[in-house]
């Protein structure tokens, strides 16, 4: 299982920086927990950066969340939300 820390790895922050949200949400799904899986975290970084498409704007698992950088209980969080497509 990985840390529950809600420090965002250097992985995840270099991705964040370079926008790549599919890589970024790879590195928070590798500090998650095992049952949280890339799209679930995904949801998570789109979140955090604000990225919710118009079609998206009344998802519940795309609001907003308290960080610029999804933590893994954001990722639980989208796990635990409607089943719906992460992108």
């Amino acid at each position: 299982m990985a840390s529950k820390d809600d420090t965002p790895s250097l992985r995840q922050v270099l991705h964040a920086a370079t926008g790549d949200r599919r890589k970024e949400a790879e590195a928070l799904a590798d500090r998650s927990p095992d049952d949280v899986d890339v799209d679930e975290a995904e949801v998570a970084v789109r979140r955090a950066h604000g990225d919710v498409d118009q079609n998206r704007d009344r998802d519940p698992r795309l609001r907003a969340v308290e960080s610029p950088l999804a933590s893994p209980d954001d990722a639980e969080h989208a796990r635990e939300a409607p089943d719906d497509e992460a992108h």
